[in-house]
């Protein structure tokens, strides 16, 4: 049976959730941090203010919404990786605040409050960068508000709200095209059936609407489907000893949250709770098609946080059995307190990741470089993946292509090497190009498309300087663009 909720329940637990989230997450504002994922988002959110079209003027593979998401980021935090730290974590605090308001929901309180608890533990893991404005995070706000919206329908409007934030998730990361099973689940199926399937249906197609007539009007409607679908099809999907790999690295790490998690799946009441299994599942086979950096298993957490929750409450209801009295109850709340601690300890450290943190203080300390030596009229062109350089140093890119990923790098054709990278640097003939190479494989840096960049790049420009992992490159003052490109 459904609890009736206080009003305070919910304002104490938002404020607990939150302080967890601060206590635990606190280092990644204290420290300069940033995912090397992230930059190029931003990148495009900053220039799609400007009035630049995501697809048709850079080519990226995540849906519009990736970047009109990071607007705000963008207006708020420009280039203060410290600001932009603190917002991902108010994002992890605001959806452990959902998952909270469906355990409240699917069960109680106290069940809501310790999967939103062991929500944070997850997402605060250095491994998983589930504390970052990633797409995954930010699709999983949406799909949270969806699932909160259908729990607590009774009307139209909810229903066409859920609608409104199921396309917000897809259009954030392909991935989440998950939510309208999960929608299909959580809807109610007697009572007004197809009156709430077609508000919820009116709310998708209005947001979808909007998308498609933003790109259809700014011209870049055929080029979001290349980029988002056929272009993600191809460089996007992993090997199966790359998948194994990583999954077997992700469930070590959570060991804790899956045994309790495959607990609570034994123990689900009802259609609305198995819509959490469902959920779990078909985010473990979205994530293991795709290319399966650890990042993207950040879209388990919320069901997976219920279902451990689930799980925990009841082994603490058989101990409760088993022992008796004040006992019991000692032993129950031990076992809480034991839990909770034993996932903190399995995914999280206490310290920052220092690749991290040097990758960012280097790319501050090479984005000052450029601007102290550049004039308004230099270029820089930044190969293969750091968009940082672009972000800092308020410079434009001057070719379509900008976040080269090592699969791209390693397989692209030549002709797609040369139109998007070797041609644009030839006529172009940037001050500066940046070359960083800590975070690329052997496989990468032997590849021929990177051989055939840094050839150009020797024959046409000298090393300045080296700042960490940034190699800065100076064009000489004479042989023009030859070179050996």
């Amino acid at each position: 049976m459904r609890e009736k909720r206080a009003p305070w329940l919910n304002v104490g637990a938002a404020f607990l959730l939150l302080a967890l989230v601060l206590f635990l997450g606190w280092k990644y504002v204290s420290y300069n941090s940033v995912p090397i994922d992230l930059p190029q988002h931003l990148l495009i959110a900053k220039k799609m203010l400007a009035g630049w079209m995501p697809y048709k003027d850079i080519i990226e593979n995540k849906p519009p919404g990736a970047y009109i998401s990071l607007i705000p980021a963008v207006l708020i935090a420009g280039k203060s990786l410290q600001l932009l730290a603190a917002m991902g974590l108010l994002l992890v605090a605001a959806n452990s605040f959902l998952v909270y308001l469906i355990g409240s929901r699917l069960r109680d309180s106290r069940t809501g409050l310790v999967a939103g608890a062991i929500f944070v533990m997850l997402s605060i893991a250095d491994a998983f960068t589930g504390f970052a404005l990633l797409t995954e995070p930010i699709s999983n706000f949406f799909v949270l508000l969806m699932a909160n919206a259908l729990l607590a329908a009774r009307n139209g409007p909810l229903f066409f709200a859920a609608g409104v934030f199921a396309a917000c998730a897809i259009s954030v990361k392909q991935t989440s095209a998950l939510a309208l099973p999960l929608a299909c689940m959580l809807l109610p199926w007697k009572k007004q059936m197809w009156r709430n399937l077609g508000a919820f249906a009116a709310g998708f197609f209005v947001v979808v609407l909007l998308i498609v007539a933003y790109l259809a009007i700014g011209g870049a409607l055929w080029d979001s489907l290349w980029c988002t679908v056929l272009f993600a099809l191809q460089y996007n999907s992993g090997s199966a000893d790359r998948t194994l790999f990583v999954l077997s690295g992700t469930v070590i790490l959570i060991a804790p949250a899956v045994f309790f998690a495959a607990l609570g799946a034994f123990a689900l009441r009802g259609r609305k709770e198995l819509a959490l299994a469902a959920w779990a599942l078909l985010s473990l086979i979205a994530v293991c098609a795709s290319y399966s950096f650890m990042h993207q298993y950040v879209f388990l957490f919320p069901p997976m946080a219920l279902l451990a929750a689930f799980g925990l409450e009841g082994t603490v209801k058989w101990l409760r059995h088993a022992v008796s009295g004040n006992v019991g109850r000692a032993v129950s709340a031990s076992l809480y307190l034991f839990v909770l601690l034993l996932v903190l300890c399995f995914c999280w450290s206490p310290f920052t990741i220092p690749d991290e943190t040097a990758y960012a203080e280097d790319a501050l300390g090479a984005a000052a470089y450029l601007n102290a030596n550049m004039a308004l009229e230099d270029k820089v062109f930044a190969f293969p993946k750091d968009v940082i350089v672009y972000y800092l140093t308020d410079k434009d890119p001057f070719t379509r292509g900008t976040f080269f990923s090592d699969r791209w790098v390693i397989e692209a054709p030549m002709d797609e090497l040369e139109a998007q990278v070797l041609e644009p640097l030839r006529s172009t003939s940037p001050r500066y190009v940046v070359i960083v190479t800590e975070h690329d494989s052997i496989e990468v840096l032997a590849s021929k498309n990177y051989l055939a960049v840094m050839a150009y790049v020797d024959g046409n420009y000298h090393l300045e300087k080296k700042i960490g992992g940034f190699n800065i490159y100076e064009k000489n003052e004479e042989g023009g663009n030859g070179g050996a490109g």
